[in-house]
């Protein structure tokens, strides 16, 4: 009897393993080595053996992963990605589906893995799909898209039929929204400089205009800073005469009260907000950058009036609440496609979209 059941298993587990390789041509959608996929943001190549051409891609930074979308029919479908885990179960990253999160991990460490990731498609529609770092130093090769269910391991992206296939891959611009990692060329270390593209520029050294109820001038990174205090610390700029309608950066060094945990904590906080001189005609775009619990550090843009609006947001969790920062909001309300894009150090979220909003 225990022989007959021996066998049996081995039966089944032979005909589930030729079934897990049996993919026709025509159902792979996409296979790609990860740097080709969509938009790929801080990828560092690294020679590993076993990796498509003997190099694959480490997740080095916070901000690393690739961005993208494929247009697809209603049907089930597979999101296929062959890793590299150095520390196995310690090797945490994300997957997006439809703006969907899920972290995944390994299921071992020094060896290759193709992982799975399932979803269903009920209508035509154009999905988007990201692979995001969390545990840094993580290596990803390929990405590829099949027809039908299939669970981890069960198939390996090198066995599947074919050589290098785009797939119906979308670009960013041909979607009606798309969010990325974005990072500034070279990420600032030192007091801003005045150049000739700078409208205003405040350094708190000498005699300024603009502050308003508890304040008062105290040392800061780069020479004196302006402490904003509770309950009314404001800081007001008279931008009236500034063309920053269309486009515009606003960027400022900060350092939060380390008591008040600014970057972690569970209260809402508001730092900047600008706003259109005729905002009462319901003319012009509002923005404001606040931090909640619920939406992490936000950039919000708003039509006057409130009934338009998008955004960009970024998680704090690894901000030091002990030292300075330096944030930068940007915005290109341009017709066609308009950009917004919220950094902390440099590093942060691009957001685009067809045009909704009039300067």
């Amino acid at each position: 009897m225990l022989r007959s059941l021996f066998v049996l298993s081995m039966v089944a587990l032979l005909v589930c393993m030729a079934s897990a390789a049996d993919i026709a041509p025509g159902d792979v959608i996409v296979k790609s080595d990860i740097e080709a996929f969509g938009r790929p943001v801080d990828l560092d190549p690294i020679q590993l053996a076993g990796a498509s051409g003997n190099f694959g891609m480490q997740l080095n930074k916070p901000t690393a992963g690739c961005w993208g979308a494929v247009k697809l029919d209603p049907g089930d479908y597979t999101l296929l990605y062959r890793v590299w885990a150095p520390a196995g179960d310690q090797d945490g990253f994300f997957v997006d589906i439809r703006a969907k999160r899920d972290r995944r991990v390994p299921p071992g460490q020094r060896r290759w893995h193709t992982m799975a990731y399932n979803f269903s498609v009920k209508a035509p529609e154009s999905v988007p799909v990201a692979i995001i770092a969390q545990e840094l130093g993580f290596v990803v090769d390929q990405i590829a898209l099949v027809k039908g269910t299939y669970e981890t391991n069960q198939v390996r992206i090198p066995d599947l039929p074919g050589d290098t296939i785009e797939g119906p891959q979308i670009r960013p611009s041909e979607l009606p929204r798309f969010e990325s990692a974005a990072t500034l060329a070279e990420a600032p270390t030192g007091p801003f400089a005045e150049d000739e593209g700078a409208l205003w520029h405040e350094d708190f050294e000498g005699d300024f205009e603009g502050a308003g109820g508890a304040h008062r001038v105290v040392d800061g990174e780069f020479g004196k800073a302006l402490y904003l205090d509770v309950p009314d610390g404001r800081y007001v700029v008279d931008c009236a005469d500034m063309d920053l309608a269309s486009q515009g950066t606003v960027e400022f060094w900060v350092k939060p009260r380390v008591a008040q945990q600014l970057w972690w904590d569970q209260g809402w906080h508001f730092l900047i907000h600008c706003e259109p001189a005729d905002a009462e005609a319901g003319k012009g775009v509002s923005l404001s950058l606040s931090r909640h619990p619920m939406t992490q550090l936000k950039l919000e843009a708003k039509a006057s009036g409130g009934e338009i609006s998008d955004g960009a947001a970024m998680s704090t969790g690894r901000v030091d609440v002990n030292t300075w920062h330096h944030v930068l909001i940007s915005w290109d309300l341009a017709p066609k496609r308009q950009y917004l894009w919220l950094m902390v150090d440099g590093a942060g979220k691009q957001v685009e979209f067809d045009a909704k909003f009039t300067p």
